[in-house]
């Protein structure tokens, strides 16, 4: 998963290979906005990113703690990463849009 997202253009992965299942993902953006994504995205699509991020010292990148549990282990890899790529880009609000059911 850390792999995976290393593939992301905003987001880095501490310790890179993870020793263990969690890892810190550090993500470009506003807190406010990226955790607002992250709750449209959850109650669009069913599937939950994250619910809050902590600061860092630099004002546009913030910290979330990833933790692999028994619902992670049913996502492949790729999943999790489009999940976090939909929160993440500038492009994702037409993006969770999109995945609204009719």
């Amino acid at each position: 998963v850390a792999a995976a997202l290393e593939t992301i253009d905003g987001v880095g992965v501490v310790p890179s290979p993870p020793h263990t299942n969690t890892f810190h993902a550090f993500l470009s953006g506003d807190r406010d906005e990226l955790e607002r994504r992250a709750h449209a995205y959850a109650r669009e699509t069913g599937t939950f990113v994250f619910a809050r991020l902590a600061p860092t010292a630099q004002p546009r990148v913030q910290k979330w703690e990833f933790g692999s549990g028994g619902a992670t282990l049913e996502l492949d890899a790729a999943s999790i990463a489009n999940a976090v790529r939909a929160v993440v880009s500038p492009a994702a609000e037409p993006a969770v849009t999109a995945a609204r059911p009719a």
